[in-house]
């Protein structure tokens, strides 16, 4: 498995970057980003959305979660479009597709994660 710094480098000179590229469209500093891609130290989580929004490729994938850089992943799609769908039909698909550390999610975990999900829609 690769790790943040390998997948950070990588999704980087995929889009044809240099680092010096990269801290003109981020500010972050050379020293810093080549630390993050050699290991030496690990992004915060406002950093990594940053990058991963200048390279076009999700927080999971850089995480090594998956291998699909997409953004938006197929099951991330069919998850927004079920939470448009009632309570009944969101908690359904949920619940269907969803495990956390190979378990089922609860009832109450699952009516959280929509009414998050619808919530956070809503503000954009």
């Amino acid at each position: 498995m690769s790790s943040i710094g390998e997948r950070l480098r990588e999704a980087r000179e995929k889009k044809n970057l240099r680092q010096t590229q990269v801290k003109e469209k981020t500010g972050i500093n050379n020293k810093t980003l080549s630390g993050y891609e050699n290991g030496v130290s690990q992004p915060d989580m406002d950093t990594l959305k940053i990058l991963a929004q200048l390279y076009e490729v999700s927080i999971d994938w850089l995480y090594g979660n998956t291998e699909t850089t997409n953004k938006i992943s197929t099951n991330t799609k069919n998850f927004l479009k079920a939470i448009e769908l009632s309570d009944e039909q969101a908690h359904k698909f949920i619940k269907d597709n969803f495990v956390h550390h190979g378990k089922e999610l609860s009832d109450e975990t699952i009516r959280e994660i929509i009414s998050y999900a619808r919530y956070k829609a809503n503000q954009e």
